[in-house]
C-alpha cells in the first residue's frame, strides 16, 4: 500500500494512529456484545408477568440502571472511533482525554453487567 502523497503525516504518527484505531476497535469488539445482552436482557426481564417480577426485582433494577449507561458508551465509543479515523495524525487533547475516560468507565461498568448477564432468568 502506498503512503497517500497529499499526506504529511510522518509514518511514525500514521503507525500510532493505526495502533490508536486498532485498539479502540478491540474495546468496541469486546464491549458492544455485552451491551447488546444488557438491551435483550432489558427486554426479556420487561416481558415477564407481573406475578412473576418480584422474582427478579434486584435484576431488573440493575438492568435497568446500567442498560442506558452501556448503550451510550458504545455509541460514544463508535463515534470516537470514526473521528479518529477521519484523520491518520495526532489525535487532539479531547480525544486523548475521551478515550482514557471511556476505557476507565468500561473497566467500571464491566463486574456489574457481569452480574446480572450471570443471573439466572427463567
Amino acid at each position: 500500500v502506498l503512503h497517500d502523497p497529499r499526506l504529511s503525516e510522518t509514518g511514525q504518527r500514521i503507525t500510532g494512529w493505526h495502533d490508536t484505531l486498532v485498539t479502540l476497535g478491540e474495546m468496541i469488539r469486546a464491549f458492544a456484545p455485552k451491551a447488546d445482552s444488557i438491551a435483550n436482557l432489558r427486554r426479556r426481564l420487561d416481558s415477564i408477568p407481573e406475578s412473576q417480577r418480584a422474582r427478579y426485582r434486584d435484576t431488573a433494577r440493575e438492568v435497568n440502571e446500567i442498560a442506558p449507561l452501556t448503550s451510550e458508551l458504545r455509541g460514544r465509543l463508535i463515534g470516537l472511533y470514526n473521528q479518529i479515523a477521519d484523520w491518520p495524525g495526532n489525535l487532539t487533547t479531547d480525544q486523548r482525554t475521551q478515550l482514557a475516560y471511556y476505557r476507565d468507565f468500561m473497566a467500571r461498568l464491566e463486574p456489574r453487567m457481569g452480574r446480572v448477564l450471570g443471573a439466572r432468568i427463567r
